[in-house]
């Protein structure tokens, strides 16, 4: 839901292609104007950074944790970089281009890039080399820049553009790579929907796609590898008049601002877009305005109407069926487990995924949505198995871009998918199940969220993919197709498997889980100091042996043993 908006009453915000504030370390720093730079913490004023007369600021500014510095663009042409513990602007370094710059695109692992009107960047890792651009200058006169954005994937970077035309309608959508300190792979193409207008945009950091809202209220959601456009959201209520602004709160919820100039208000609403739900709503009394924006900052919205900014901070639940009905209570149901040789395999099978008893018969819509997320989730026959071969497809085939933009829910899907290809023998698929767990375990993920996705398997497929990562270690599974998980990503994975599925080596007396704790014993005893979890996930296996009454291994380390024994 919505918290109570705060006004900054003594801030005036100038129109800047990006937003004018930005988070860093519990603060919040606003251009305010265009000579000055306010740090705000708890609503109140900390510092601020002024420019003399006659210069300005031209951008928004920038943070870059890697070297803890401030990027901002002054008179256009010029870039200052400062610390946050400066007290003035005084002791910056300041970079003079000769062409005009657009803006710095912030980066979450690296150094920033210098976006110059024109379409040609810049590196600041190479500022003190360098100040000569890189790649071309695809922007013609002709063309009016208005939004830039950039992301990393192994070994590049991605930037992306939104140029209109002169005297033209159709917005055009840039892409181009940054590889080895050169530009290359551009590419660009018309954003249109028929007779319909393209009121405003954001990008999709979670999902990796550029979001777009149009006059008649749809919103698209376009994967940056083909932009093909696909129906995130119909919004029935907004009209073509209205000023909209989107943005992207998580990876499954969207905020929009309407604002109504007739009525003097804006209304703010809060969508789940996982179940088309709207999730949280609330009403500003607002003066009509030409410059409008929205962004997501920590846990607040901040919107801009020309000069004011407004906060609005918020709070969300897990993108959940029972929070897209309205429910409170936990969906899962809870199971008991008996485990023995004979019959582990058979009660874990007869287990639900997601065993949900909620009262929807007066909502056909919520009743789709139970049978779709069951039928994905136990990789039933039929449409949907053939959707997530689809994406198995395309996660196998379409390389890294796809393979390091991919939301957590869809690796769930895969894995447990690649589990039945391979323990099911579904003959009718060509999909290698072996090569698909291998790409699964060689992707980027969001380990906390991957842990709470992790939680939903049954319990015999946790082993069983415990198993299949000590064979890949051990080498007794191999793929020539594609690159092997390195040692530290089957650490990794064996990690959140023991965080997500600790009960699974209770079992005291079962012989498969017996085996599989030997092997995972032996495993982990080469591990000793190599990776940051090490210590954890040795506690938990030390936790799960005492348990048992197992005793300890010996862990040799060069000519020395080191044993561990709990008393």
């Amino acid at each position: 839901k919505f918290s109570d908006e705060f006004l900054f009453k003594n801030v005036t915000l100038k129109k800047f292609r990006q937003f004018p504030a930005i988070s860093i370390k519990e603060s919040l720093l606003i251009n305010d104007g265009s000579n000055s730079i306010v740090k705000i913490q708890d609503q109140k004023l900390l510092h601020s950074w002024n420019l003399e007369h006659p210069h300005f600021f031209s951008s928004a500014a920038v943070y870059c944790s890697e070297d803890d510095s401030l990027y901002c663009i002054v008179n256009n042409n010029t870039l200052l970089k400062w610390s946050p513990d400066d007290e003035t602007l005084n002791n910056g370094s300041e970079f003079q281009f000769q062409e005009p710059v657009f803006s710095v695109i912030p980066l979450r692992k690296h150094k920033p890039i210098v976006l110059f009107s024109s379409g040609k960047v810049l590196l600041t890792e190479l500022l003190y080399v360098s100040l000569d651009p890189i790649g071309k200058a695809f922007i013609s006169e002709d063309e009016e820049l208005l939004w830039a954005d950039g992301i990393e994937i192994p070994s590049e970077t991605k930037i992306f553009c939104l140029t209109l035309p002169k005297d033209s309608t159709s917005y055009k959508f840039h892409s181009f790579s940054i590889r080895k300190g050169k530009a290359a792979d551009y590419s660009s193409k018309l954003l249109e929907n028929g007779q319909l207008t393209l009121k405003s945009w954001c990008f999709d950091h979670y999902n990796t796609a550029f979001i777009t809202i149009w006059s008649d209220g749809t919103v698209h959601t376009h994967p940056v590898h083909n932009l093909t456009p696909s129906l995130l959201l119909q919004h029935k209520s907004i009209k073509d008049p209205h000023k909209l602004a989107i943005s992207v709160i998580n990876a499954d919820h969207i905020a929009i601002a309407v604002n109504d100039s007739k009525k003097k208000e804006t209304k703010l609403e809060m969508w789940d877009v996982k179940f088309t739900s709207l999730k949280a709503k609330k009403t500003l009394k607002t003066s009509p305005a030409e410059h409008y924006q929205l962004i997501t900052l920590d846990s607040s919205l901040f919107l801009q109407l020309d000069e004011i900014l407004i906060e609005i901070p918020f709070n969300i639940d897990k993108s959940t069926l029972a929070a897209a009905l309205g429910k409170s209570s936990d969906i899962l149901s809870k199971t008991e487990y008996r485990w023995n040789a004979s019959t582990l395999a058979t009660e874990i099978e007869k287990q639900s995924d997601d065993a949900m008893d909620i009262d929807c018969s007066s909502n056909k819509e919520a009743l789709k949505m139970i049978s779709r997320k069951n039928a994905i989730e136990k990789m039933d026959t039929g449409e949907i198995a053939n959707e997530i071969e689809i994406l198995a497809n395309r996660f196998i085939n379409e390389g890294s871009m796809f393979k390091t933009n991919n939301r957590e829910s869809d690796l769930f899907n895969l894995l447990c998918f690649a589990l039945r290809l391979k323990y099911k023998k579904k003959t009718a698929c060509s999909i290698d199940p072996d090569v698909l767990l291998v790409n699964i375990f060689t992707s980027t993920y969001r380990e906390s969220t991957l842990v709470q996705y992790m939680r939903k398997i049954l319990l015999l497929d946790a082993v069983r993919l415990l198993e299949i990562l000590l064979d890949i270690s051990e080498n007794k599974i191999t793929v020539s197709s594609c690159d092997m998980p390195s040692d530290a990503q089957i650490f990794d994975w064996v990690f959140i498997l023991m965080k997500s599925h600790i009960d699974v080596l209770l079992s005291p007396k079962d012989k498969k889980i017996f085996k599989l704790r030997k092997r995972l014993d032996t495993y982990l005893s080469e591990k000793i100091g190599i990776y940051e979890d090490y210590l954890l996930i040795q506690n938990m296996f030390d936790m799960i042996k005492k348990e048992n009454n197992i005793l300890p291994i010996k862990h040799t380390v060069g000519k020395y043993f080191v044993e561990t024994i709990d008393i």
